[in-house]
C-alpha cells in the first residue's frame, strides 16, 4: 500500500502492540479472535483479503472462509495461506448473509468480525479492536473506520463515542458498510436467535445490535473499502436482493411501529427510493406502507434523495492515503 502523509486528524492514535503476539503454529483451540469471509468467486479479491488479515499484528486469530457456492477456485486461495485460515463450502449460493451467518456458527467463542471479500485492513485493526474491547468492558461492540476512495466517512466526534441503545435511537445512523466492527460472542449468540433468511442486508445484523447493546466508536482508520468491484451486490441484476426490505419490514413492524427511531427511517427512507428506483413496487409498496404508518413523508424522500444526487455531481473529493504514524 502507498504511503504518504496522512491527514493529521485522521491519523490512528495506537501505539506498537507488545501483547499476543504467537506463532501460528502455537494457535490455541479457541482463538481471541475470529474473522468471517464470506466470498463468491472473487479468487484475486480474496487473496489481497487474506493478505492483509496475515499481515495483522494480531497473531491469536482464526479466519473462516465461507464459499456461498462458487464457480471459480476458493479453496486453493485459501489453502495458499497457513492453518488459521479455514475453508468451508455451502451447497447452494444464499447471498452474503446467509454465509455470514454460516461463518459465525463456526465461532468459537472469543471476539468476532467479518471482512468482505473485497475489502482489506490494516495490520493493526484486529491488535486496536482486541485491546479496545479488553479495556471498555462496557462496550459489546468496538468500531473503526473504512478509507473510502475520497477519504474517510463518517468522523467520530471527540475520538470516541460510547453509544448506547438509547443514543442510537435519536442518532443518524452510523451504518455497518462505513465501518468495520469486533464484536463480543454473545452479539453473535443474539443475531443467531433472529430472522436468518436475508440475501444481503447488513444492515440488518447492524440494526439488531444497535437496539440491544453498546458500541464503542473510534476515529480510527482500520480497512480500506473497495469500490471497483464490478460484481459488488449493490449493482447485482439478481432479484433475490430486493425482498430483504420486505422482511425487514415483516420482523421489525411488529416489534418497533411507530416508536421514533432516526435510524430506523432513514433506513426505510433508502430502501424505498431503491425499490422504487428499480420498478419493484409491490416491494416498495410494503416498505411505503409502514413510512406512511411511521409519518415519514414519500413526497420529502424524494426531494431529500434528489438533492443528495445533485450534492454528489458537484462535490469532487480529493481522495486520501492513510497510513499507521511511526510509533
Amino acid at each position: 500500500m502507498p504511503v504518504s502523509n496522512p491527514d493529521s486528524n485522521c491519523e490512528p492514535r495506537i501505539s506498537t502492540p507488545t501483547r499476543r503476539r504467537i506463532t501460528p503454529k502455537l494457535k490455541m483451540n479457541a482463538p481471541c479472535l475470529t474473522i468471517v469471509v464470506p466470498v463468491f468467486n472473487r479468487p484475486t479479491e480474496l487473496r489481497r483479503a487474506l493478505a492483509s488479515l496475515s499481515a495483522q499484528t494480531l497473531a491469536d486469530f482464526e479466519c473462516i472462509v465461507v464459499d456461498d457456492a462458487s464457480t471459480e477456485s476458493i479453496e486453493s486461495v485459501v489453502q495458499e495461506f497457513d492453518d488459521r485460515f479455514r475453508y468451508i463450502r455451502r451447497d447452494a449460493n444464499g447471498g452474503c448473509a446467509a454465509a455470514r451467518l454460516d461463518g459465525f456458527r463456526q465461532c468459537k467463542d472469543g471476539y468476532v468480525t467479518t471482512l468482505d471479500s473485497d475489502n482489506e485492513l490494516y495490520p493493526w485493526a484486529l491488535d486496536r479492536a482486541a485491546r479496545l474491547l479488553d479495556q471498555h468492558a462496557s462496550a459489546d461492540c468496538v468500531t473503526g473506520l473504512y478509507v473510502f476512495p475520497d477519504g474517510l466517512r463518517n468522523p467520530v466526534e471527540g475520538g470516541q463515542l460510547l453509544m448506547k441503545p438509547v443514543d442510537y435511537m435519536i442518532s443518524s445512523n452510523l451504518g455497518a458498510s462505513d465501518c468495520q466492527y469486533v464484536v463480543r460472542w454473545h452479539v453473535v449468540e443474539r443475531w443467531l436467535t433472529r430472522r436468518t433468511d436475508y440475501f444481503s442486508l447488513d444492515a440488518q445484523i447492524w440494526f439488531a445490535m444497535s437496539l440491544e447493546f453498546n458500541q464503542l466508536y473510534i476515529d480510527e482508520p482500520w480497512g480500506v473499502y473497495h469500490m471497483d468491484g464490478t460484481d459488488r451486490i449493490t449493482e447485482s441484476p439478481d432479484v433475490r436482493k430486493y425482498s430483504d426490505p420486505v422482511k425487514f419490514v415483516n420482523q421489525y413492524r411488529p416489534e418497533l411501529g411507530t416508536m421514533p427511531c432516526r435510524p430506523l427511517d432513514e433506513y426505510l427512507q433508502r430502501a424505498w427510493v431503491t425499490l422504487w428506483r428499480a420498478k419493484r413496487s409491490a416491494e416498495a409498496n410494503v416498505v411505503g406502507a409502514w413510512m406512511d404508518e411511521r409519518g415519514v413523508s414519500r413526497r420529502w424522500t424524494i426531494i431529500e434523495f434528489g438533492s443528495r444526487m445533485v450534492r454528489r455531481l458537484i462535490t469532487a473529493p480529493t481522495p486520501k492515503v492513510i497510513t499507521q504514524p511511526e510509533a
